[in-house]
Parts: C-alpha cells; sequence; structure tokens
C-alpha cells in the first residue's frame, strides 16, 4: 500500500475540531491507498465526485501538489496551501514549466506540522491569489460563450 505524505493524525488531531478534509486522489494513486482512511468523519472520499468544481465550490481552503487545481480554484479567490512533498524528485522525473516556487500563489509547506501550522495561522496573500487568477484566467471572465456567438455573427455578417 502507499503511505500518503500528510499524516493524516496529526491533521485530525490539530484540525478536526473546524475542519473536514476532502482528499481528493490522483486517479494513479487511487488504488494505491489504503480505502480504510475514508472510515474517518474527518476525511471525506473527493474521489468519488466526477465534477471537481462542486468540490472547488464548498471547499474553503485549498492544499495541493502539482495539480492544475489552482488555476480553477484561483477563480474564487480563496487561499490555497501547496504541499510539493517530493518537489526535487517531481522536478528530476517529471519536469515543471515554471519555477514552481516562484510561480505559486500561496504558501509552500513541507511538512504536516508545517501545513497545519499555515491553516490555523490563516495568513495568506490574497493579492498574489488575486494576480494569480488575472494572469492564468485572464480569458475565463465568465463570458466564453457569448464571446464566440458574438465572434460567429461577426463571421457570418462578413
Amino acid at each position: 500500500m502507499h503511505q500518503l505524505a500528510l499524516n493524516l493524525a496529526v491533521m485530525k488531531k490539530e484540525l478536526a475540531s473546524d475542519y473536514v478534509l476532502i482528499l481528493r486522489l490522483h486517479p494513479l494513486e487511487q488504488k494505491e491507498v489504503d480505502r480504510t482512511i475514508f472510515r474517518d468523519p474527518f476525511i471525506i472520499d473527493g474521489s468519488k465526485w466526477e465534477n471537481v468544481n462542486e468540490l472547488l465550490l464548498i471547499t474553503d481552503l485549498l492544499i495541493t501538489d502539482y495539480s492544475s487545481i489552482p488555476f480553477e480554484f484561483a477563480l474564487l479567490k480563496r487561499p490555497m496551501i501547496f504541499f510539493p512533498y517530493d518537489l526535487h524528485h517531481y522536478e528530476k522525473s517529471r519536469g515543471l514549466r515554471e519555477n514552481y516556487t516562484d510561480m505559486v500563489p500561496g504558501p509552500i509547506a513541507s511538512s504536516t506540522q508545517e501545513l497545519v501550522h499555515m491553516i490555523k495561522e490563516h495568513r495568506f496573500d490574497e493579492q498574489k491569489t488575486a494576480q494569480f487568477s488575472e494572469y492564468w484566467n485572464q480569458y475565463s471572465k465568465g463570458q466564453s460563450s457569448r464571446r464566440v456567438v458574438d465572434y460567429l455573427f461577426d463571421c457570418l455578417s462578413k
């Protein structure tokens, strides 16, 4: 069985009175992780949801690693913590398009304890998240359908 990098026991002890953890595993990890962790009411299996956007709407704080999910989540202008537990290995084996530490719009935790501390302190740079969202989502303003229709009508009228 694959061991998660997060210490869920520590997270439960420190956070369960105020939070629940929706854990959405990468599809490649879903079969590798001991599914009994989802018997604990503190941990909800977010992998069951087909549409991740439904989960994002109910998420107050996103914890992620290298996923593309921050790009969508930034539209909600909510805080994010990044937990690249194997950053050096990931950079060497898979590579990253940008410098990870420069790109992410939130604090970077290197351990579960550090992550818990960041959650409890709740110090996030909302302006940095807004700038990240503006940069990466400049064409995702909720007007895409209207713009496509306008473009098509413009083409047809020529």
